[in-house]
C-alpha cells in the first residue's frame, strides 16, 4: 500500500476492488484493476475526486437535489422545493438521458456547507436537551 509491498487476504482484496469498480463506474475499464490494487495510491484518490465532482455537478444541475452546498438556509431548501414541484417529470427524464453518459458509478461529493448559515443547535425546551450531547455523537 502506498507503494510498499503488502499482503491482503484474497477475498478482502477482491471484494474491495470489485466494490471500488462498481462505485466508481469502472467495471468495463481494463486498466482499473492495476490502479485499484493499491487503495492508498494518489492516482486512485484523484480519480475518485474527479468522478465524484463530475457526478455531483450533473446531479445537482439536472435534479436540484439536496443536501447540496448551494442550500445554506432552510429558506433556500423551501424555495427549491416549490420550484421542483412545478417541474415536469418527462422533462427531468429527458434531461437525465442527456447527462447519463457523463455519470460514472455512484460516488458524489459530500456537501460540507449544507445549511451552514442555520443554527442547528437544540432549543432549551426540547426533549433532546434532557440527554447528554455525547449520546448523539
Amino acid at each position: 500500500m502506498d507503494g510498499i509491498d503488502y499482503q491482503a487476504g484474497k477475498f478482502a482484496k477482491e471484494l474491495r476492488v470489485r466494490l471500488l469498480k462498481e462505485h466508481l463506474g469502472l467495471l468495463e475499464d481494463p486498466d482499473a484493476e492495476k490502479m485499484l490494487n493499491d487503495p492508498l495510491d494518489d492516482k486512485l484518490f484523484q480519480t475518485m475526486k474527479s468522478i465524484a465532482k463530475t457526478n455531483t455537478y450533473f446531479y445537482s444541475e439536472t435534479f436540484q437535489v439536496y443536501p447540496d452546498d448551494k442550500y445554506l438556509t432552510f429558506n433556500d431548501v423551501i424555495k427549491q422545493q416549490n420550484e421542483v414541484e412545478k417541474e415536469d417529470v418527462d422533462c427531468l427524464l429527458k434531461n437525465y438521458n442527456l447527462i447519463k453518459e457523463y455519470i460514472k458509478g455512484h460516488i458524489v461529493d459530500f456537501p460540507l456547507n449544507f445549511l451552514k448559515e442555520e443554527n442547528l443547535s437544540r432549543s432549551f425546551f426540547c426533549r433532546e436537551r434532557l440527554v447528554a450531547i455525547q449520546s448523539f455523537l
